[in-house]
C-alpha cells in the first residue's frame, strides 16, 4: 500500500509480487521455461532472448551453474545430473529480463553472471559517469544524468534505506534516515532502465526492478511527465525496521539540573554476578553495515602513547554484598584503569544507575573505607562513588569508567540504538552522568550482543552492528562537546566478544574510529552451557578450534590496530562435576553436572588457589601445553575446573606484548587473591610494568603443575623466540567471472582469507593434490592455495561478514584435521598443525 501523496511505499511486497513485478517489465512474456528437477535429462531450448523467460522458481544459486560452451549458454544442475542448453544463445545476448526467480540468490547470481565486471550486479559496464549513492547527512544533490550512459551505484545501501519518486519530471532518490536526496534533473523514471543501476545489495536491484516496471507501465499525462501534485506510487520494499544512516551533528547544551535520578533505596538488593555466555550458538541473520557514521572526532590509539599499557580491572557493585569486596580492596597501584559495573539503559534510552544504594548511599565503616574514616549519615555523597573519590585522591593517575550494560543489562541496547532519537537521548544522559559524577573519566559499553546470542528477552535486530556504530559515533560527538566545556578528556571503551559469529555481528570496523580501546572478552570459550569439560580461556586453539590466538587474528583481519586491543582474562573459573579422570585429569571429558562455588559452575580464582595451597585438599594442577592453559582436577570429588595461574597470565601477557596488544584487563576483581604474591593482577603488572619474564613469574609462583599434558611436556614460554606480530596479508575472495587464481605464497601462520559478504552457499571447499581449492561455482571463479592442504589451515586463516561461511570453514577444517589425525595414527606420527604464533 502506498502512502498517498509521498510516492513512498510503506508495506513490503511478498515474494510472488516481487516476481510478478520483475516479469511485468518484460512486455510480451514469450515462452516461459520452468526449470525443474528431472534426473539425468539434457534439455535443448530454442530460446528467443527478446521475449522468452527462464523461470528458476525456488532454485537457489548454489544448486546450478552457468557456462557458455561453443556459443550456447549451458545451465547445469549437478545434484540431478541435468542440463538446459540455450542453443545458439550467448551470455552477451541475455539480460535480467530473461530471468524469473522466487529465490533472491538466483537473481543475484544471474545479475553477477550477466555483469561480472566489478563484483556488483546490475549496471551498464561503466559507460559514462558513475554516481555513488552514499550516506551524507542533510545533503541534497541535483545531478545532470544521461540515461544512455550514466550509472547510479548504490553499493550496500538496500531497499529499506531509500525511496523513489518522480517530481516535476525528475527522479528523486531519498534517504529519509539521513535527510538526504539525489535528484536526476529532467530525467523521469520511465527514461531509466536497470542498465543505469548497480548495487551490492540484491534488495536495491529488486526495488528498482519493481519501480521501473511500474513507471514503464503507467500512462503518461498530457505533458508526458508525472504531476508534482501526484507523484507516481512506486512498489519499493520498506521493512518495519529502518536502517539508520549517519547521525546529525548534535549540539551539547549546558544542563544545570542533571537528569540522573538517584532514588532512595530502603535496603540493598543483592544482585547475582553476571552469567557468562557460550561462544558458539545458532548464527543470526546478518546484513551489510551502513557506511561508517560521521559522528565525533576519531580517537587515537591509547596504547601507542607515552603512558604505556592499559591494565584494567572490573569492579562489580554487587560484590560488596556477596564477597564483601569494596573499593578499598581494589589494587589501584597495579592498575591504570578501573571499570565500575554497572549502569543500565532504561526503556526510554536513558543511562540509569543499576544499584543506586550501593553506588551513592551505602555507608562504609572505617575498616572498609579507602581513607580509613567511617562514613556518616548526612555527609552528602556516600556509597562506592564516594569511595572512588577517596581512591583517586591517593592514585591521581587512575582512570575510572562506568560500565553500561553487561549480560543481564543489555535488554534495551538494540531499541535505543535503532533510532536517532534513542541515540541522542542516550548520549545526552551519559553527558549528564559524567557532569553529575566527575570522579568518572569515561564509559565502557558492554552490549551483549548485537545481532543476538544474548539473554532471552533482549531487543535484537539484524542491523544492530551498524546501529551500534551510529550510537558510539553520537556518543563520541557528545563527549567531544563535554571535553570542550570542561577541559577534560573522556574515553569510550567497548567490551568486545570472541567467537566468529559474535565478531561478525559486532561491526568492529564501524566502531573502531570512535573507540579508545576494545576490552576483548577473551574467555567463556567453554562453560555451563557445555556438558563436556573444556578451557575457559585457552591461549592457543583447543580441541574444538577456539582460542585467544584465533580471536585476535579475526580482529587484526578487519583492520583493528593491535594497540587498541586490551586482552581480557577471567578471575573466575568454569567447573564441571561427575567427571572421570581418563588419564589426563578429565580434560575434554563428559560431565553430569556443575559444582557450586561462587555460583553454579564457577569458582573464584582465590577459592581454587586456597585448595591448591592445601596439600591435603585432593586437588591437582594440570597444564595443557597444546592449548597453553591450566586446569585443576579432584579425583575423589570428580570435579574438573579451568583456572588461571600466575604462569598462565604471564604467558598471555608475554604473548600479548609480542603481538603489540595494548594491555590486559580482568573480570572481576573480587575473584582475585588481592594482596597475595599469587595475585593474577600482580602477575600481569609484573610482566607489563616491571618487565619480568614468563620464567621469572612462573618460577616465583607456588602453583607448579603436577602434570603437563601434550606439547613438549614442559611449562615454558612459547613466545620467547616469536617475532612481533604484524597484521596478516589478507586475500579478498571476490566475485570475478571466470577467473582462476593460483596463490603460490599463502602462509598459514600469518595470512587470512577475507570472504566479505560471500555466503557459504556460494562457496565450495576442496583439496586437490595437496592444495586447497576455493570455488565460487556460480561465476566459475576459483582460488587455489598452492601446496597448502586443508589440515594446515585453521579458523585463524578465515574471516568474513557472513557467519555461514565461517561455519562452513569450521566444519570443513574439523573434518580435514580429523582425517589427518586418523592417517597419522596409522603411520605412527604426530600431527601438530595449529597455526603458529607470530
Amino acid at each position: 500500500m502506498s502512502s498517498g501523496n509521498t510516492g513512498t511505499v510503506t508495506s513490503a511486497l511478498n515474494d510472488d509480487e516481487w516476481d510478478a513485478e520483475a516479469q511485468r517489465q518484460q512486455g510480451d512474456p514469450g515462452i516461459v521455461t520452468a526449470l525443474t528437477w528431472a534426473w539425468s535429462t539434457n534439455t535443448v531450448l530454442d530460446f528467443d532472448p527478446t521475449c522468452d523467460t527462464l523461470d528458476f522458481g525456488w532454485f537457489s544459486a548454489d544448486t546450478f551453474t552457468v557456462a557458455e560452451v561453443a556459443g550456447s549458454v549451458v545451465i547445469s544442475i549437478p545434484s540431478s545430473a541435468e542440463t538446459y542448453t540455450l542453443r545458439g544463445v550467448t551470455l552477451a545476448e541475455l539480460s535480467l529480463a530473461n530471468i524469473a526467480a522466487l529465490n533472491a540468490s538466483a537473481l543475484v547470481a544471474w545479475s553477477r553472471i550477466l555483469d561480472p565486471g566489478d563484483g556488483s550486479f546490475g549496471g551498464n559496464a561503466g559507460l559514462g559517469k558513475e554516481i555513488d549513492i552514499n550516506w551524507g547527512w542533510a545533503t541534497h544533490e541535483t545531478i545532470a544524468f544521461d540515461p544512455a550512459h550514466d550509472m547510479l551505484d548504490f553499493g550496500w545501501i538496500g531497499a529499506a534505506s531509500f525511496t523513489l519518486s518522480e517530481v516535476d519530471g525528475s527522479t528523486v532518490i531519498a534517504l529519509p534516515a539521513s535527510d538526504q536526496t539525489y535528484t536526476l534533473s529532467g530525467v523521469g523514471l520511465a527514461e531509466l532502465s536497470l542498465s543505469n543501476i548497480t548495487a551490492d545489495d540484491a534488495s536495491a536491484l529488486m526495488a528498482w526492478t519493481a519501480a521501473l516496471s511500474a513507471a514503464h507501465a503507467a500512462p503518461d499525462d498530457a505533458g508526458g511527465t508525472t504531476s508534482p501534485q501526484a507523484p507516481v506510487d512506486l512498489p519499493v520494499e520498506t521493512p518495519a525496521e529502518p536502517v539508520p544512516a549517519a547521525p546529525p551533528v548534535v549540539e551539547v547544551p549546558v544542563v544545570d539540573t542533571p537528569a540522573v535520578d538517584i532514588p532512595v533505596v530502603e535496603a540493598p538488593v543483592v544482585q547475582p554476578p553476571a552469567v557468562e555466555t557460550p561462544v558458539t550458538e545458532t548464527p543470526v541473520a546478518e546484513v551489510p553495515p551502513a557506511e561508517t557514521p560521521s559522528g565525533g572526532t576519531p580517537v587515537d590509539t591509547p596504547a601507542s602513547g607515552a603512558k604505556g599499557p592499559i591494565l584494567a580491572g572490573y569492579y562489580a557493585d554487587w560484590t560488596v554484598y556477596d564477597h564483601n569486596y569494596t573499593i578499598s580492596d581494589v589494587p589501584a597501584d597495579q592498575l591504570t584503569n578501573l571499570i565500575y559495573a554497572a549502569a543500565n539503559i532504561d526503556s526510554s534510552g536513558h543511562m540509569v544507575l543499576f544499584d543506586p544504594y550501593s553506588d551513592t548511599q551505602m555507608l562504609f565503616s572505617a575498616a572498609d573505607s579507602v581513607d580509613g574514616i567511617a562514613d556518616t549519615a548526612g555527609q552528602g555523597l556516600a556509597g562506592s562513588f564516594n569511595q572512588i573519590v577517596e581512591l583517586k585522591a591517593g592514585h591521581p593517575d587512575l582512570k575510572v569508567s562506568m560500565m553500561i550494560g553487561g549480560w543481564t543489562l543489555s535488554a534495551n541496547f538494540s531499541d535505543t540504538a535503532a533510532t536517532a532519537e534513542g541515540r541522542d537521548t542516550f548520549a545526552q544522559s551519559v553527558v549528564d552522568f559524567l557532569k553529575t559524577y566527575p570522579m568518572f573519566d569515561g564509559v565502557d559499553l558492554d552490549w551483549e550482543f548485537p545481532g543476538g546470542e544474548g539473554l532471552a528477552g533482549n531487543s535484537v535486530r539484524p542491523d544492530d552492528g551498524a546501529n551500534y556504530a551510529l550510537l558510539v559515533a553520537d556518543l563520541r560527538h557528545a563527549l567531544d562537546g563535554l571535553e570542550a566545556e570542561t577541559g577534560r578528556d573522556y574515553t569510550i571503551s567497548v567490551a568486545s566478544p570472541v567467537g566468529a559469529t559474535k565478531i561478525a555481528n559486532f561491526n568492529l570496523a564501524g566502531l573502531d574510529p570512535y573507540v579508545d580501546w576494545f576490552n576483548v572478552m577473551a574467555y567463556d570459550f567453554h562453560g555451563t552451557w557445555d556438558t563436556t569439560t573444556g578451557h575457559l580461556a585457552p591461549l592457543l586453539d583447543s580441541a574444538d578450534g577456539t582460542g585467544i590466538e584465533s580471536a585476535v587474528a579475526q580482529y587484526l583481519a578487519v583492520g583493528i590496530d593491535p594497540g587498541k586491543m586490551v586482552l581480557g582474562a577471567p578471575l573466575y573459573t568454569a567447573a564441571w562435576s561427575g567427571v572421570a579422570d581418563g588419564g589426563d585429569g578429565g580434560l575434554d571429558a563428559a560431565s553430569t553436572g556443575f559444582p557450586v562455588g561462587s555460583s553454579v559452575g564457577h569458582y573464584d580464582y582465590a577459592d581454587i588457589l586456597a585448595k591448591l595451597e592445601d596439600p591435603n585438599s585432593g586437588w591437582s594442577l594440570y597444564w595443557d601445553d597444546d592449548a597453553q592453559a591450566a586446569y585443576v582436577y579432584n579425583a575423589k570429588l570428580g570435579i574438573f575446573s579451568s583456572v588461571e595461574t600466575p604462569a598462565s597470565v604471564a604467558m598471555k601477557a608475554e604473548w600479548a606484548q609480542s603481538q603489540g596488544l595494548g594491555g590486559m584487563m580482568f573480570y572481576d576483581l573480587s575473584g582475585d587473591a588481592t594482596g597475595s604474591s599469587q595475585s593474577l593482577v600482580k602477575a600481569a603488572y609484573d610482566s607489563w610494568v616491571q618487565g619480568k619474564s614468563f620464567s621469572d613469574i612462573a618460577n616465583a609462583s607456588n602453583l607448579t603443575p603436577d602434570t603437563v599434558i601434550g606439547g613438549n611436556g614442559a611449562l615454558d614460554s612459547v613466545v620467547s623466540a616469536a617475532p612481533v606480530a604484524h597484521a596478516p596479508e589478507t586475500i579478498d575472495i571476490t566475485w570475478n567471472w571466470g577467473k582462476q587464481e593460483v596463490i603460490t605464497d599463502f602462509q598459514p601462520t600469518t595470512d587470512v582469507l577475507n570472504f566479505g559478504w560471500v555466503p557459504a552457499d556460494s562457496v565450495v571447499l576442496s583439496e586437490v593434490n595437496g592444495s586447497t581449492v576455493i570455488a565460487l561455482p556460480e561465476n566459475l571463479r576459483t582460488y587455489t592455495l598452492k601446496g597448502v592442504a586443508l589440515d594446515q589451515l585453521s579458523l585463524a586463516n578465515v574471516t568474513g561478514h557472513d557467519s555461514s561461511v565461517i561455519d562452513e570453514w569450521s566444519a570443513t577444517l574439523d573434518a580435514a584435521h580429523k582425517a589427518a589425525d586418523a592417517q597419522a595414527a596409522l603411520l605412527g606420527v604426530s600431527t601438530d598443525t595449529h597455526v603458529a604464533l607470530g
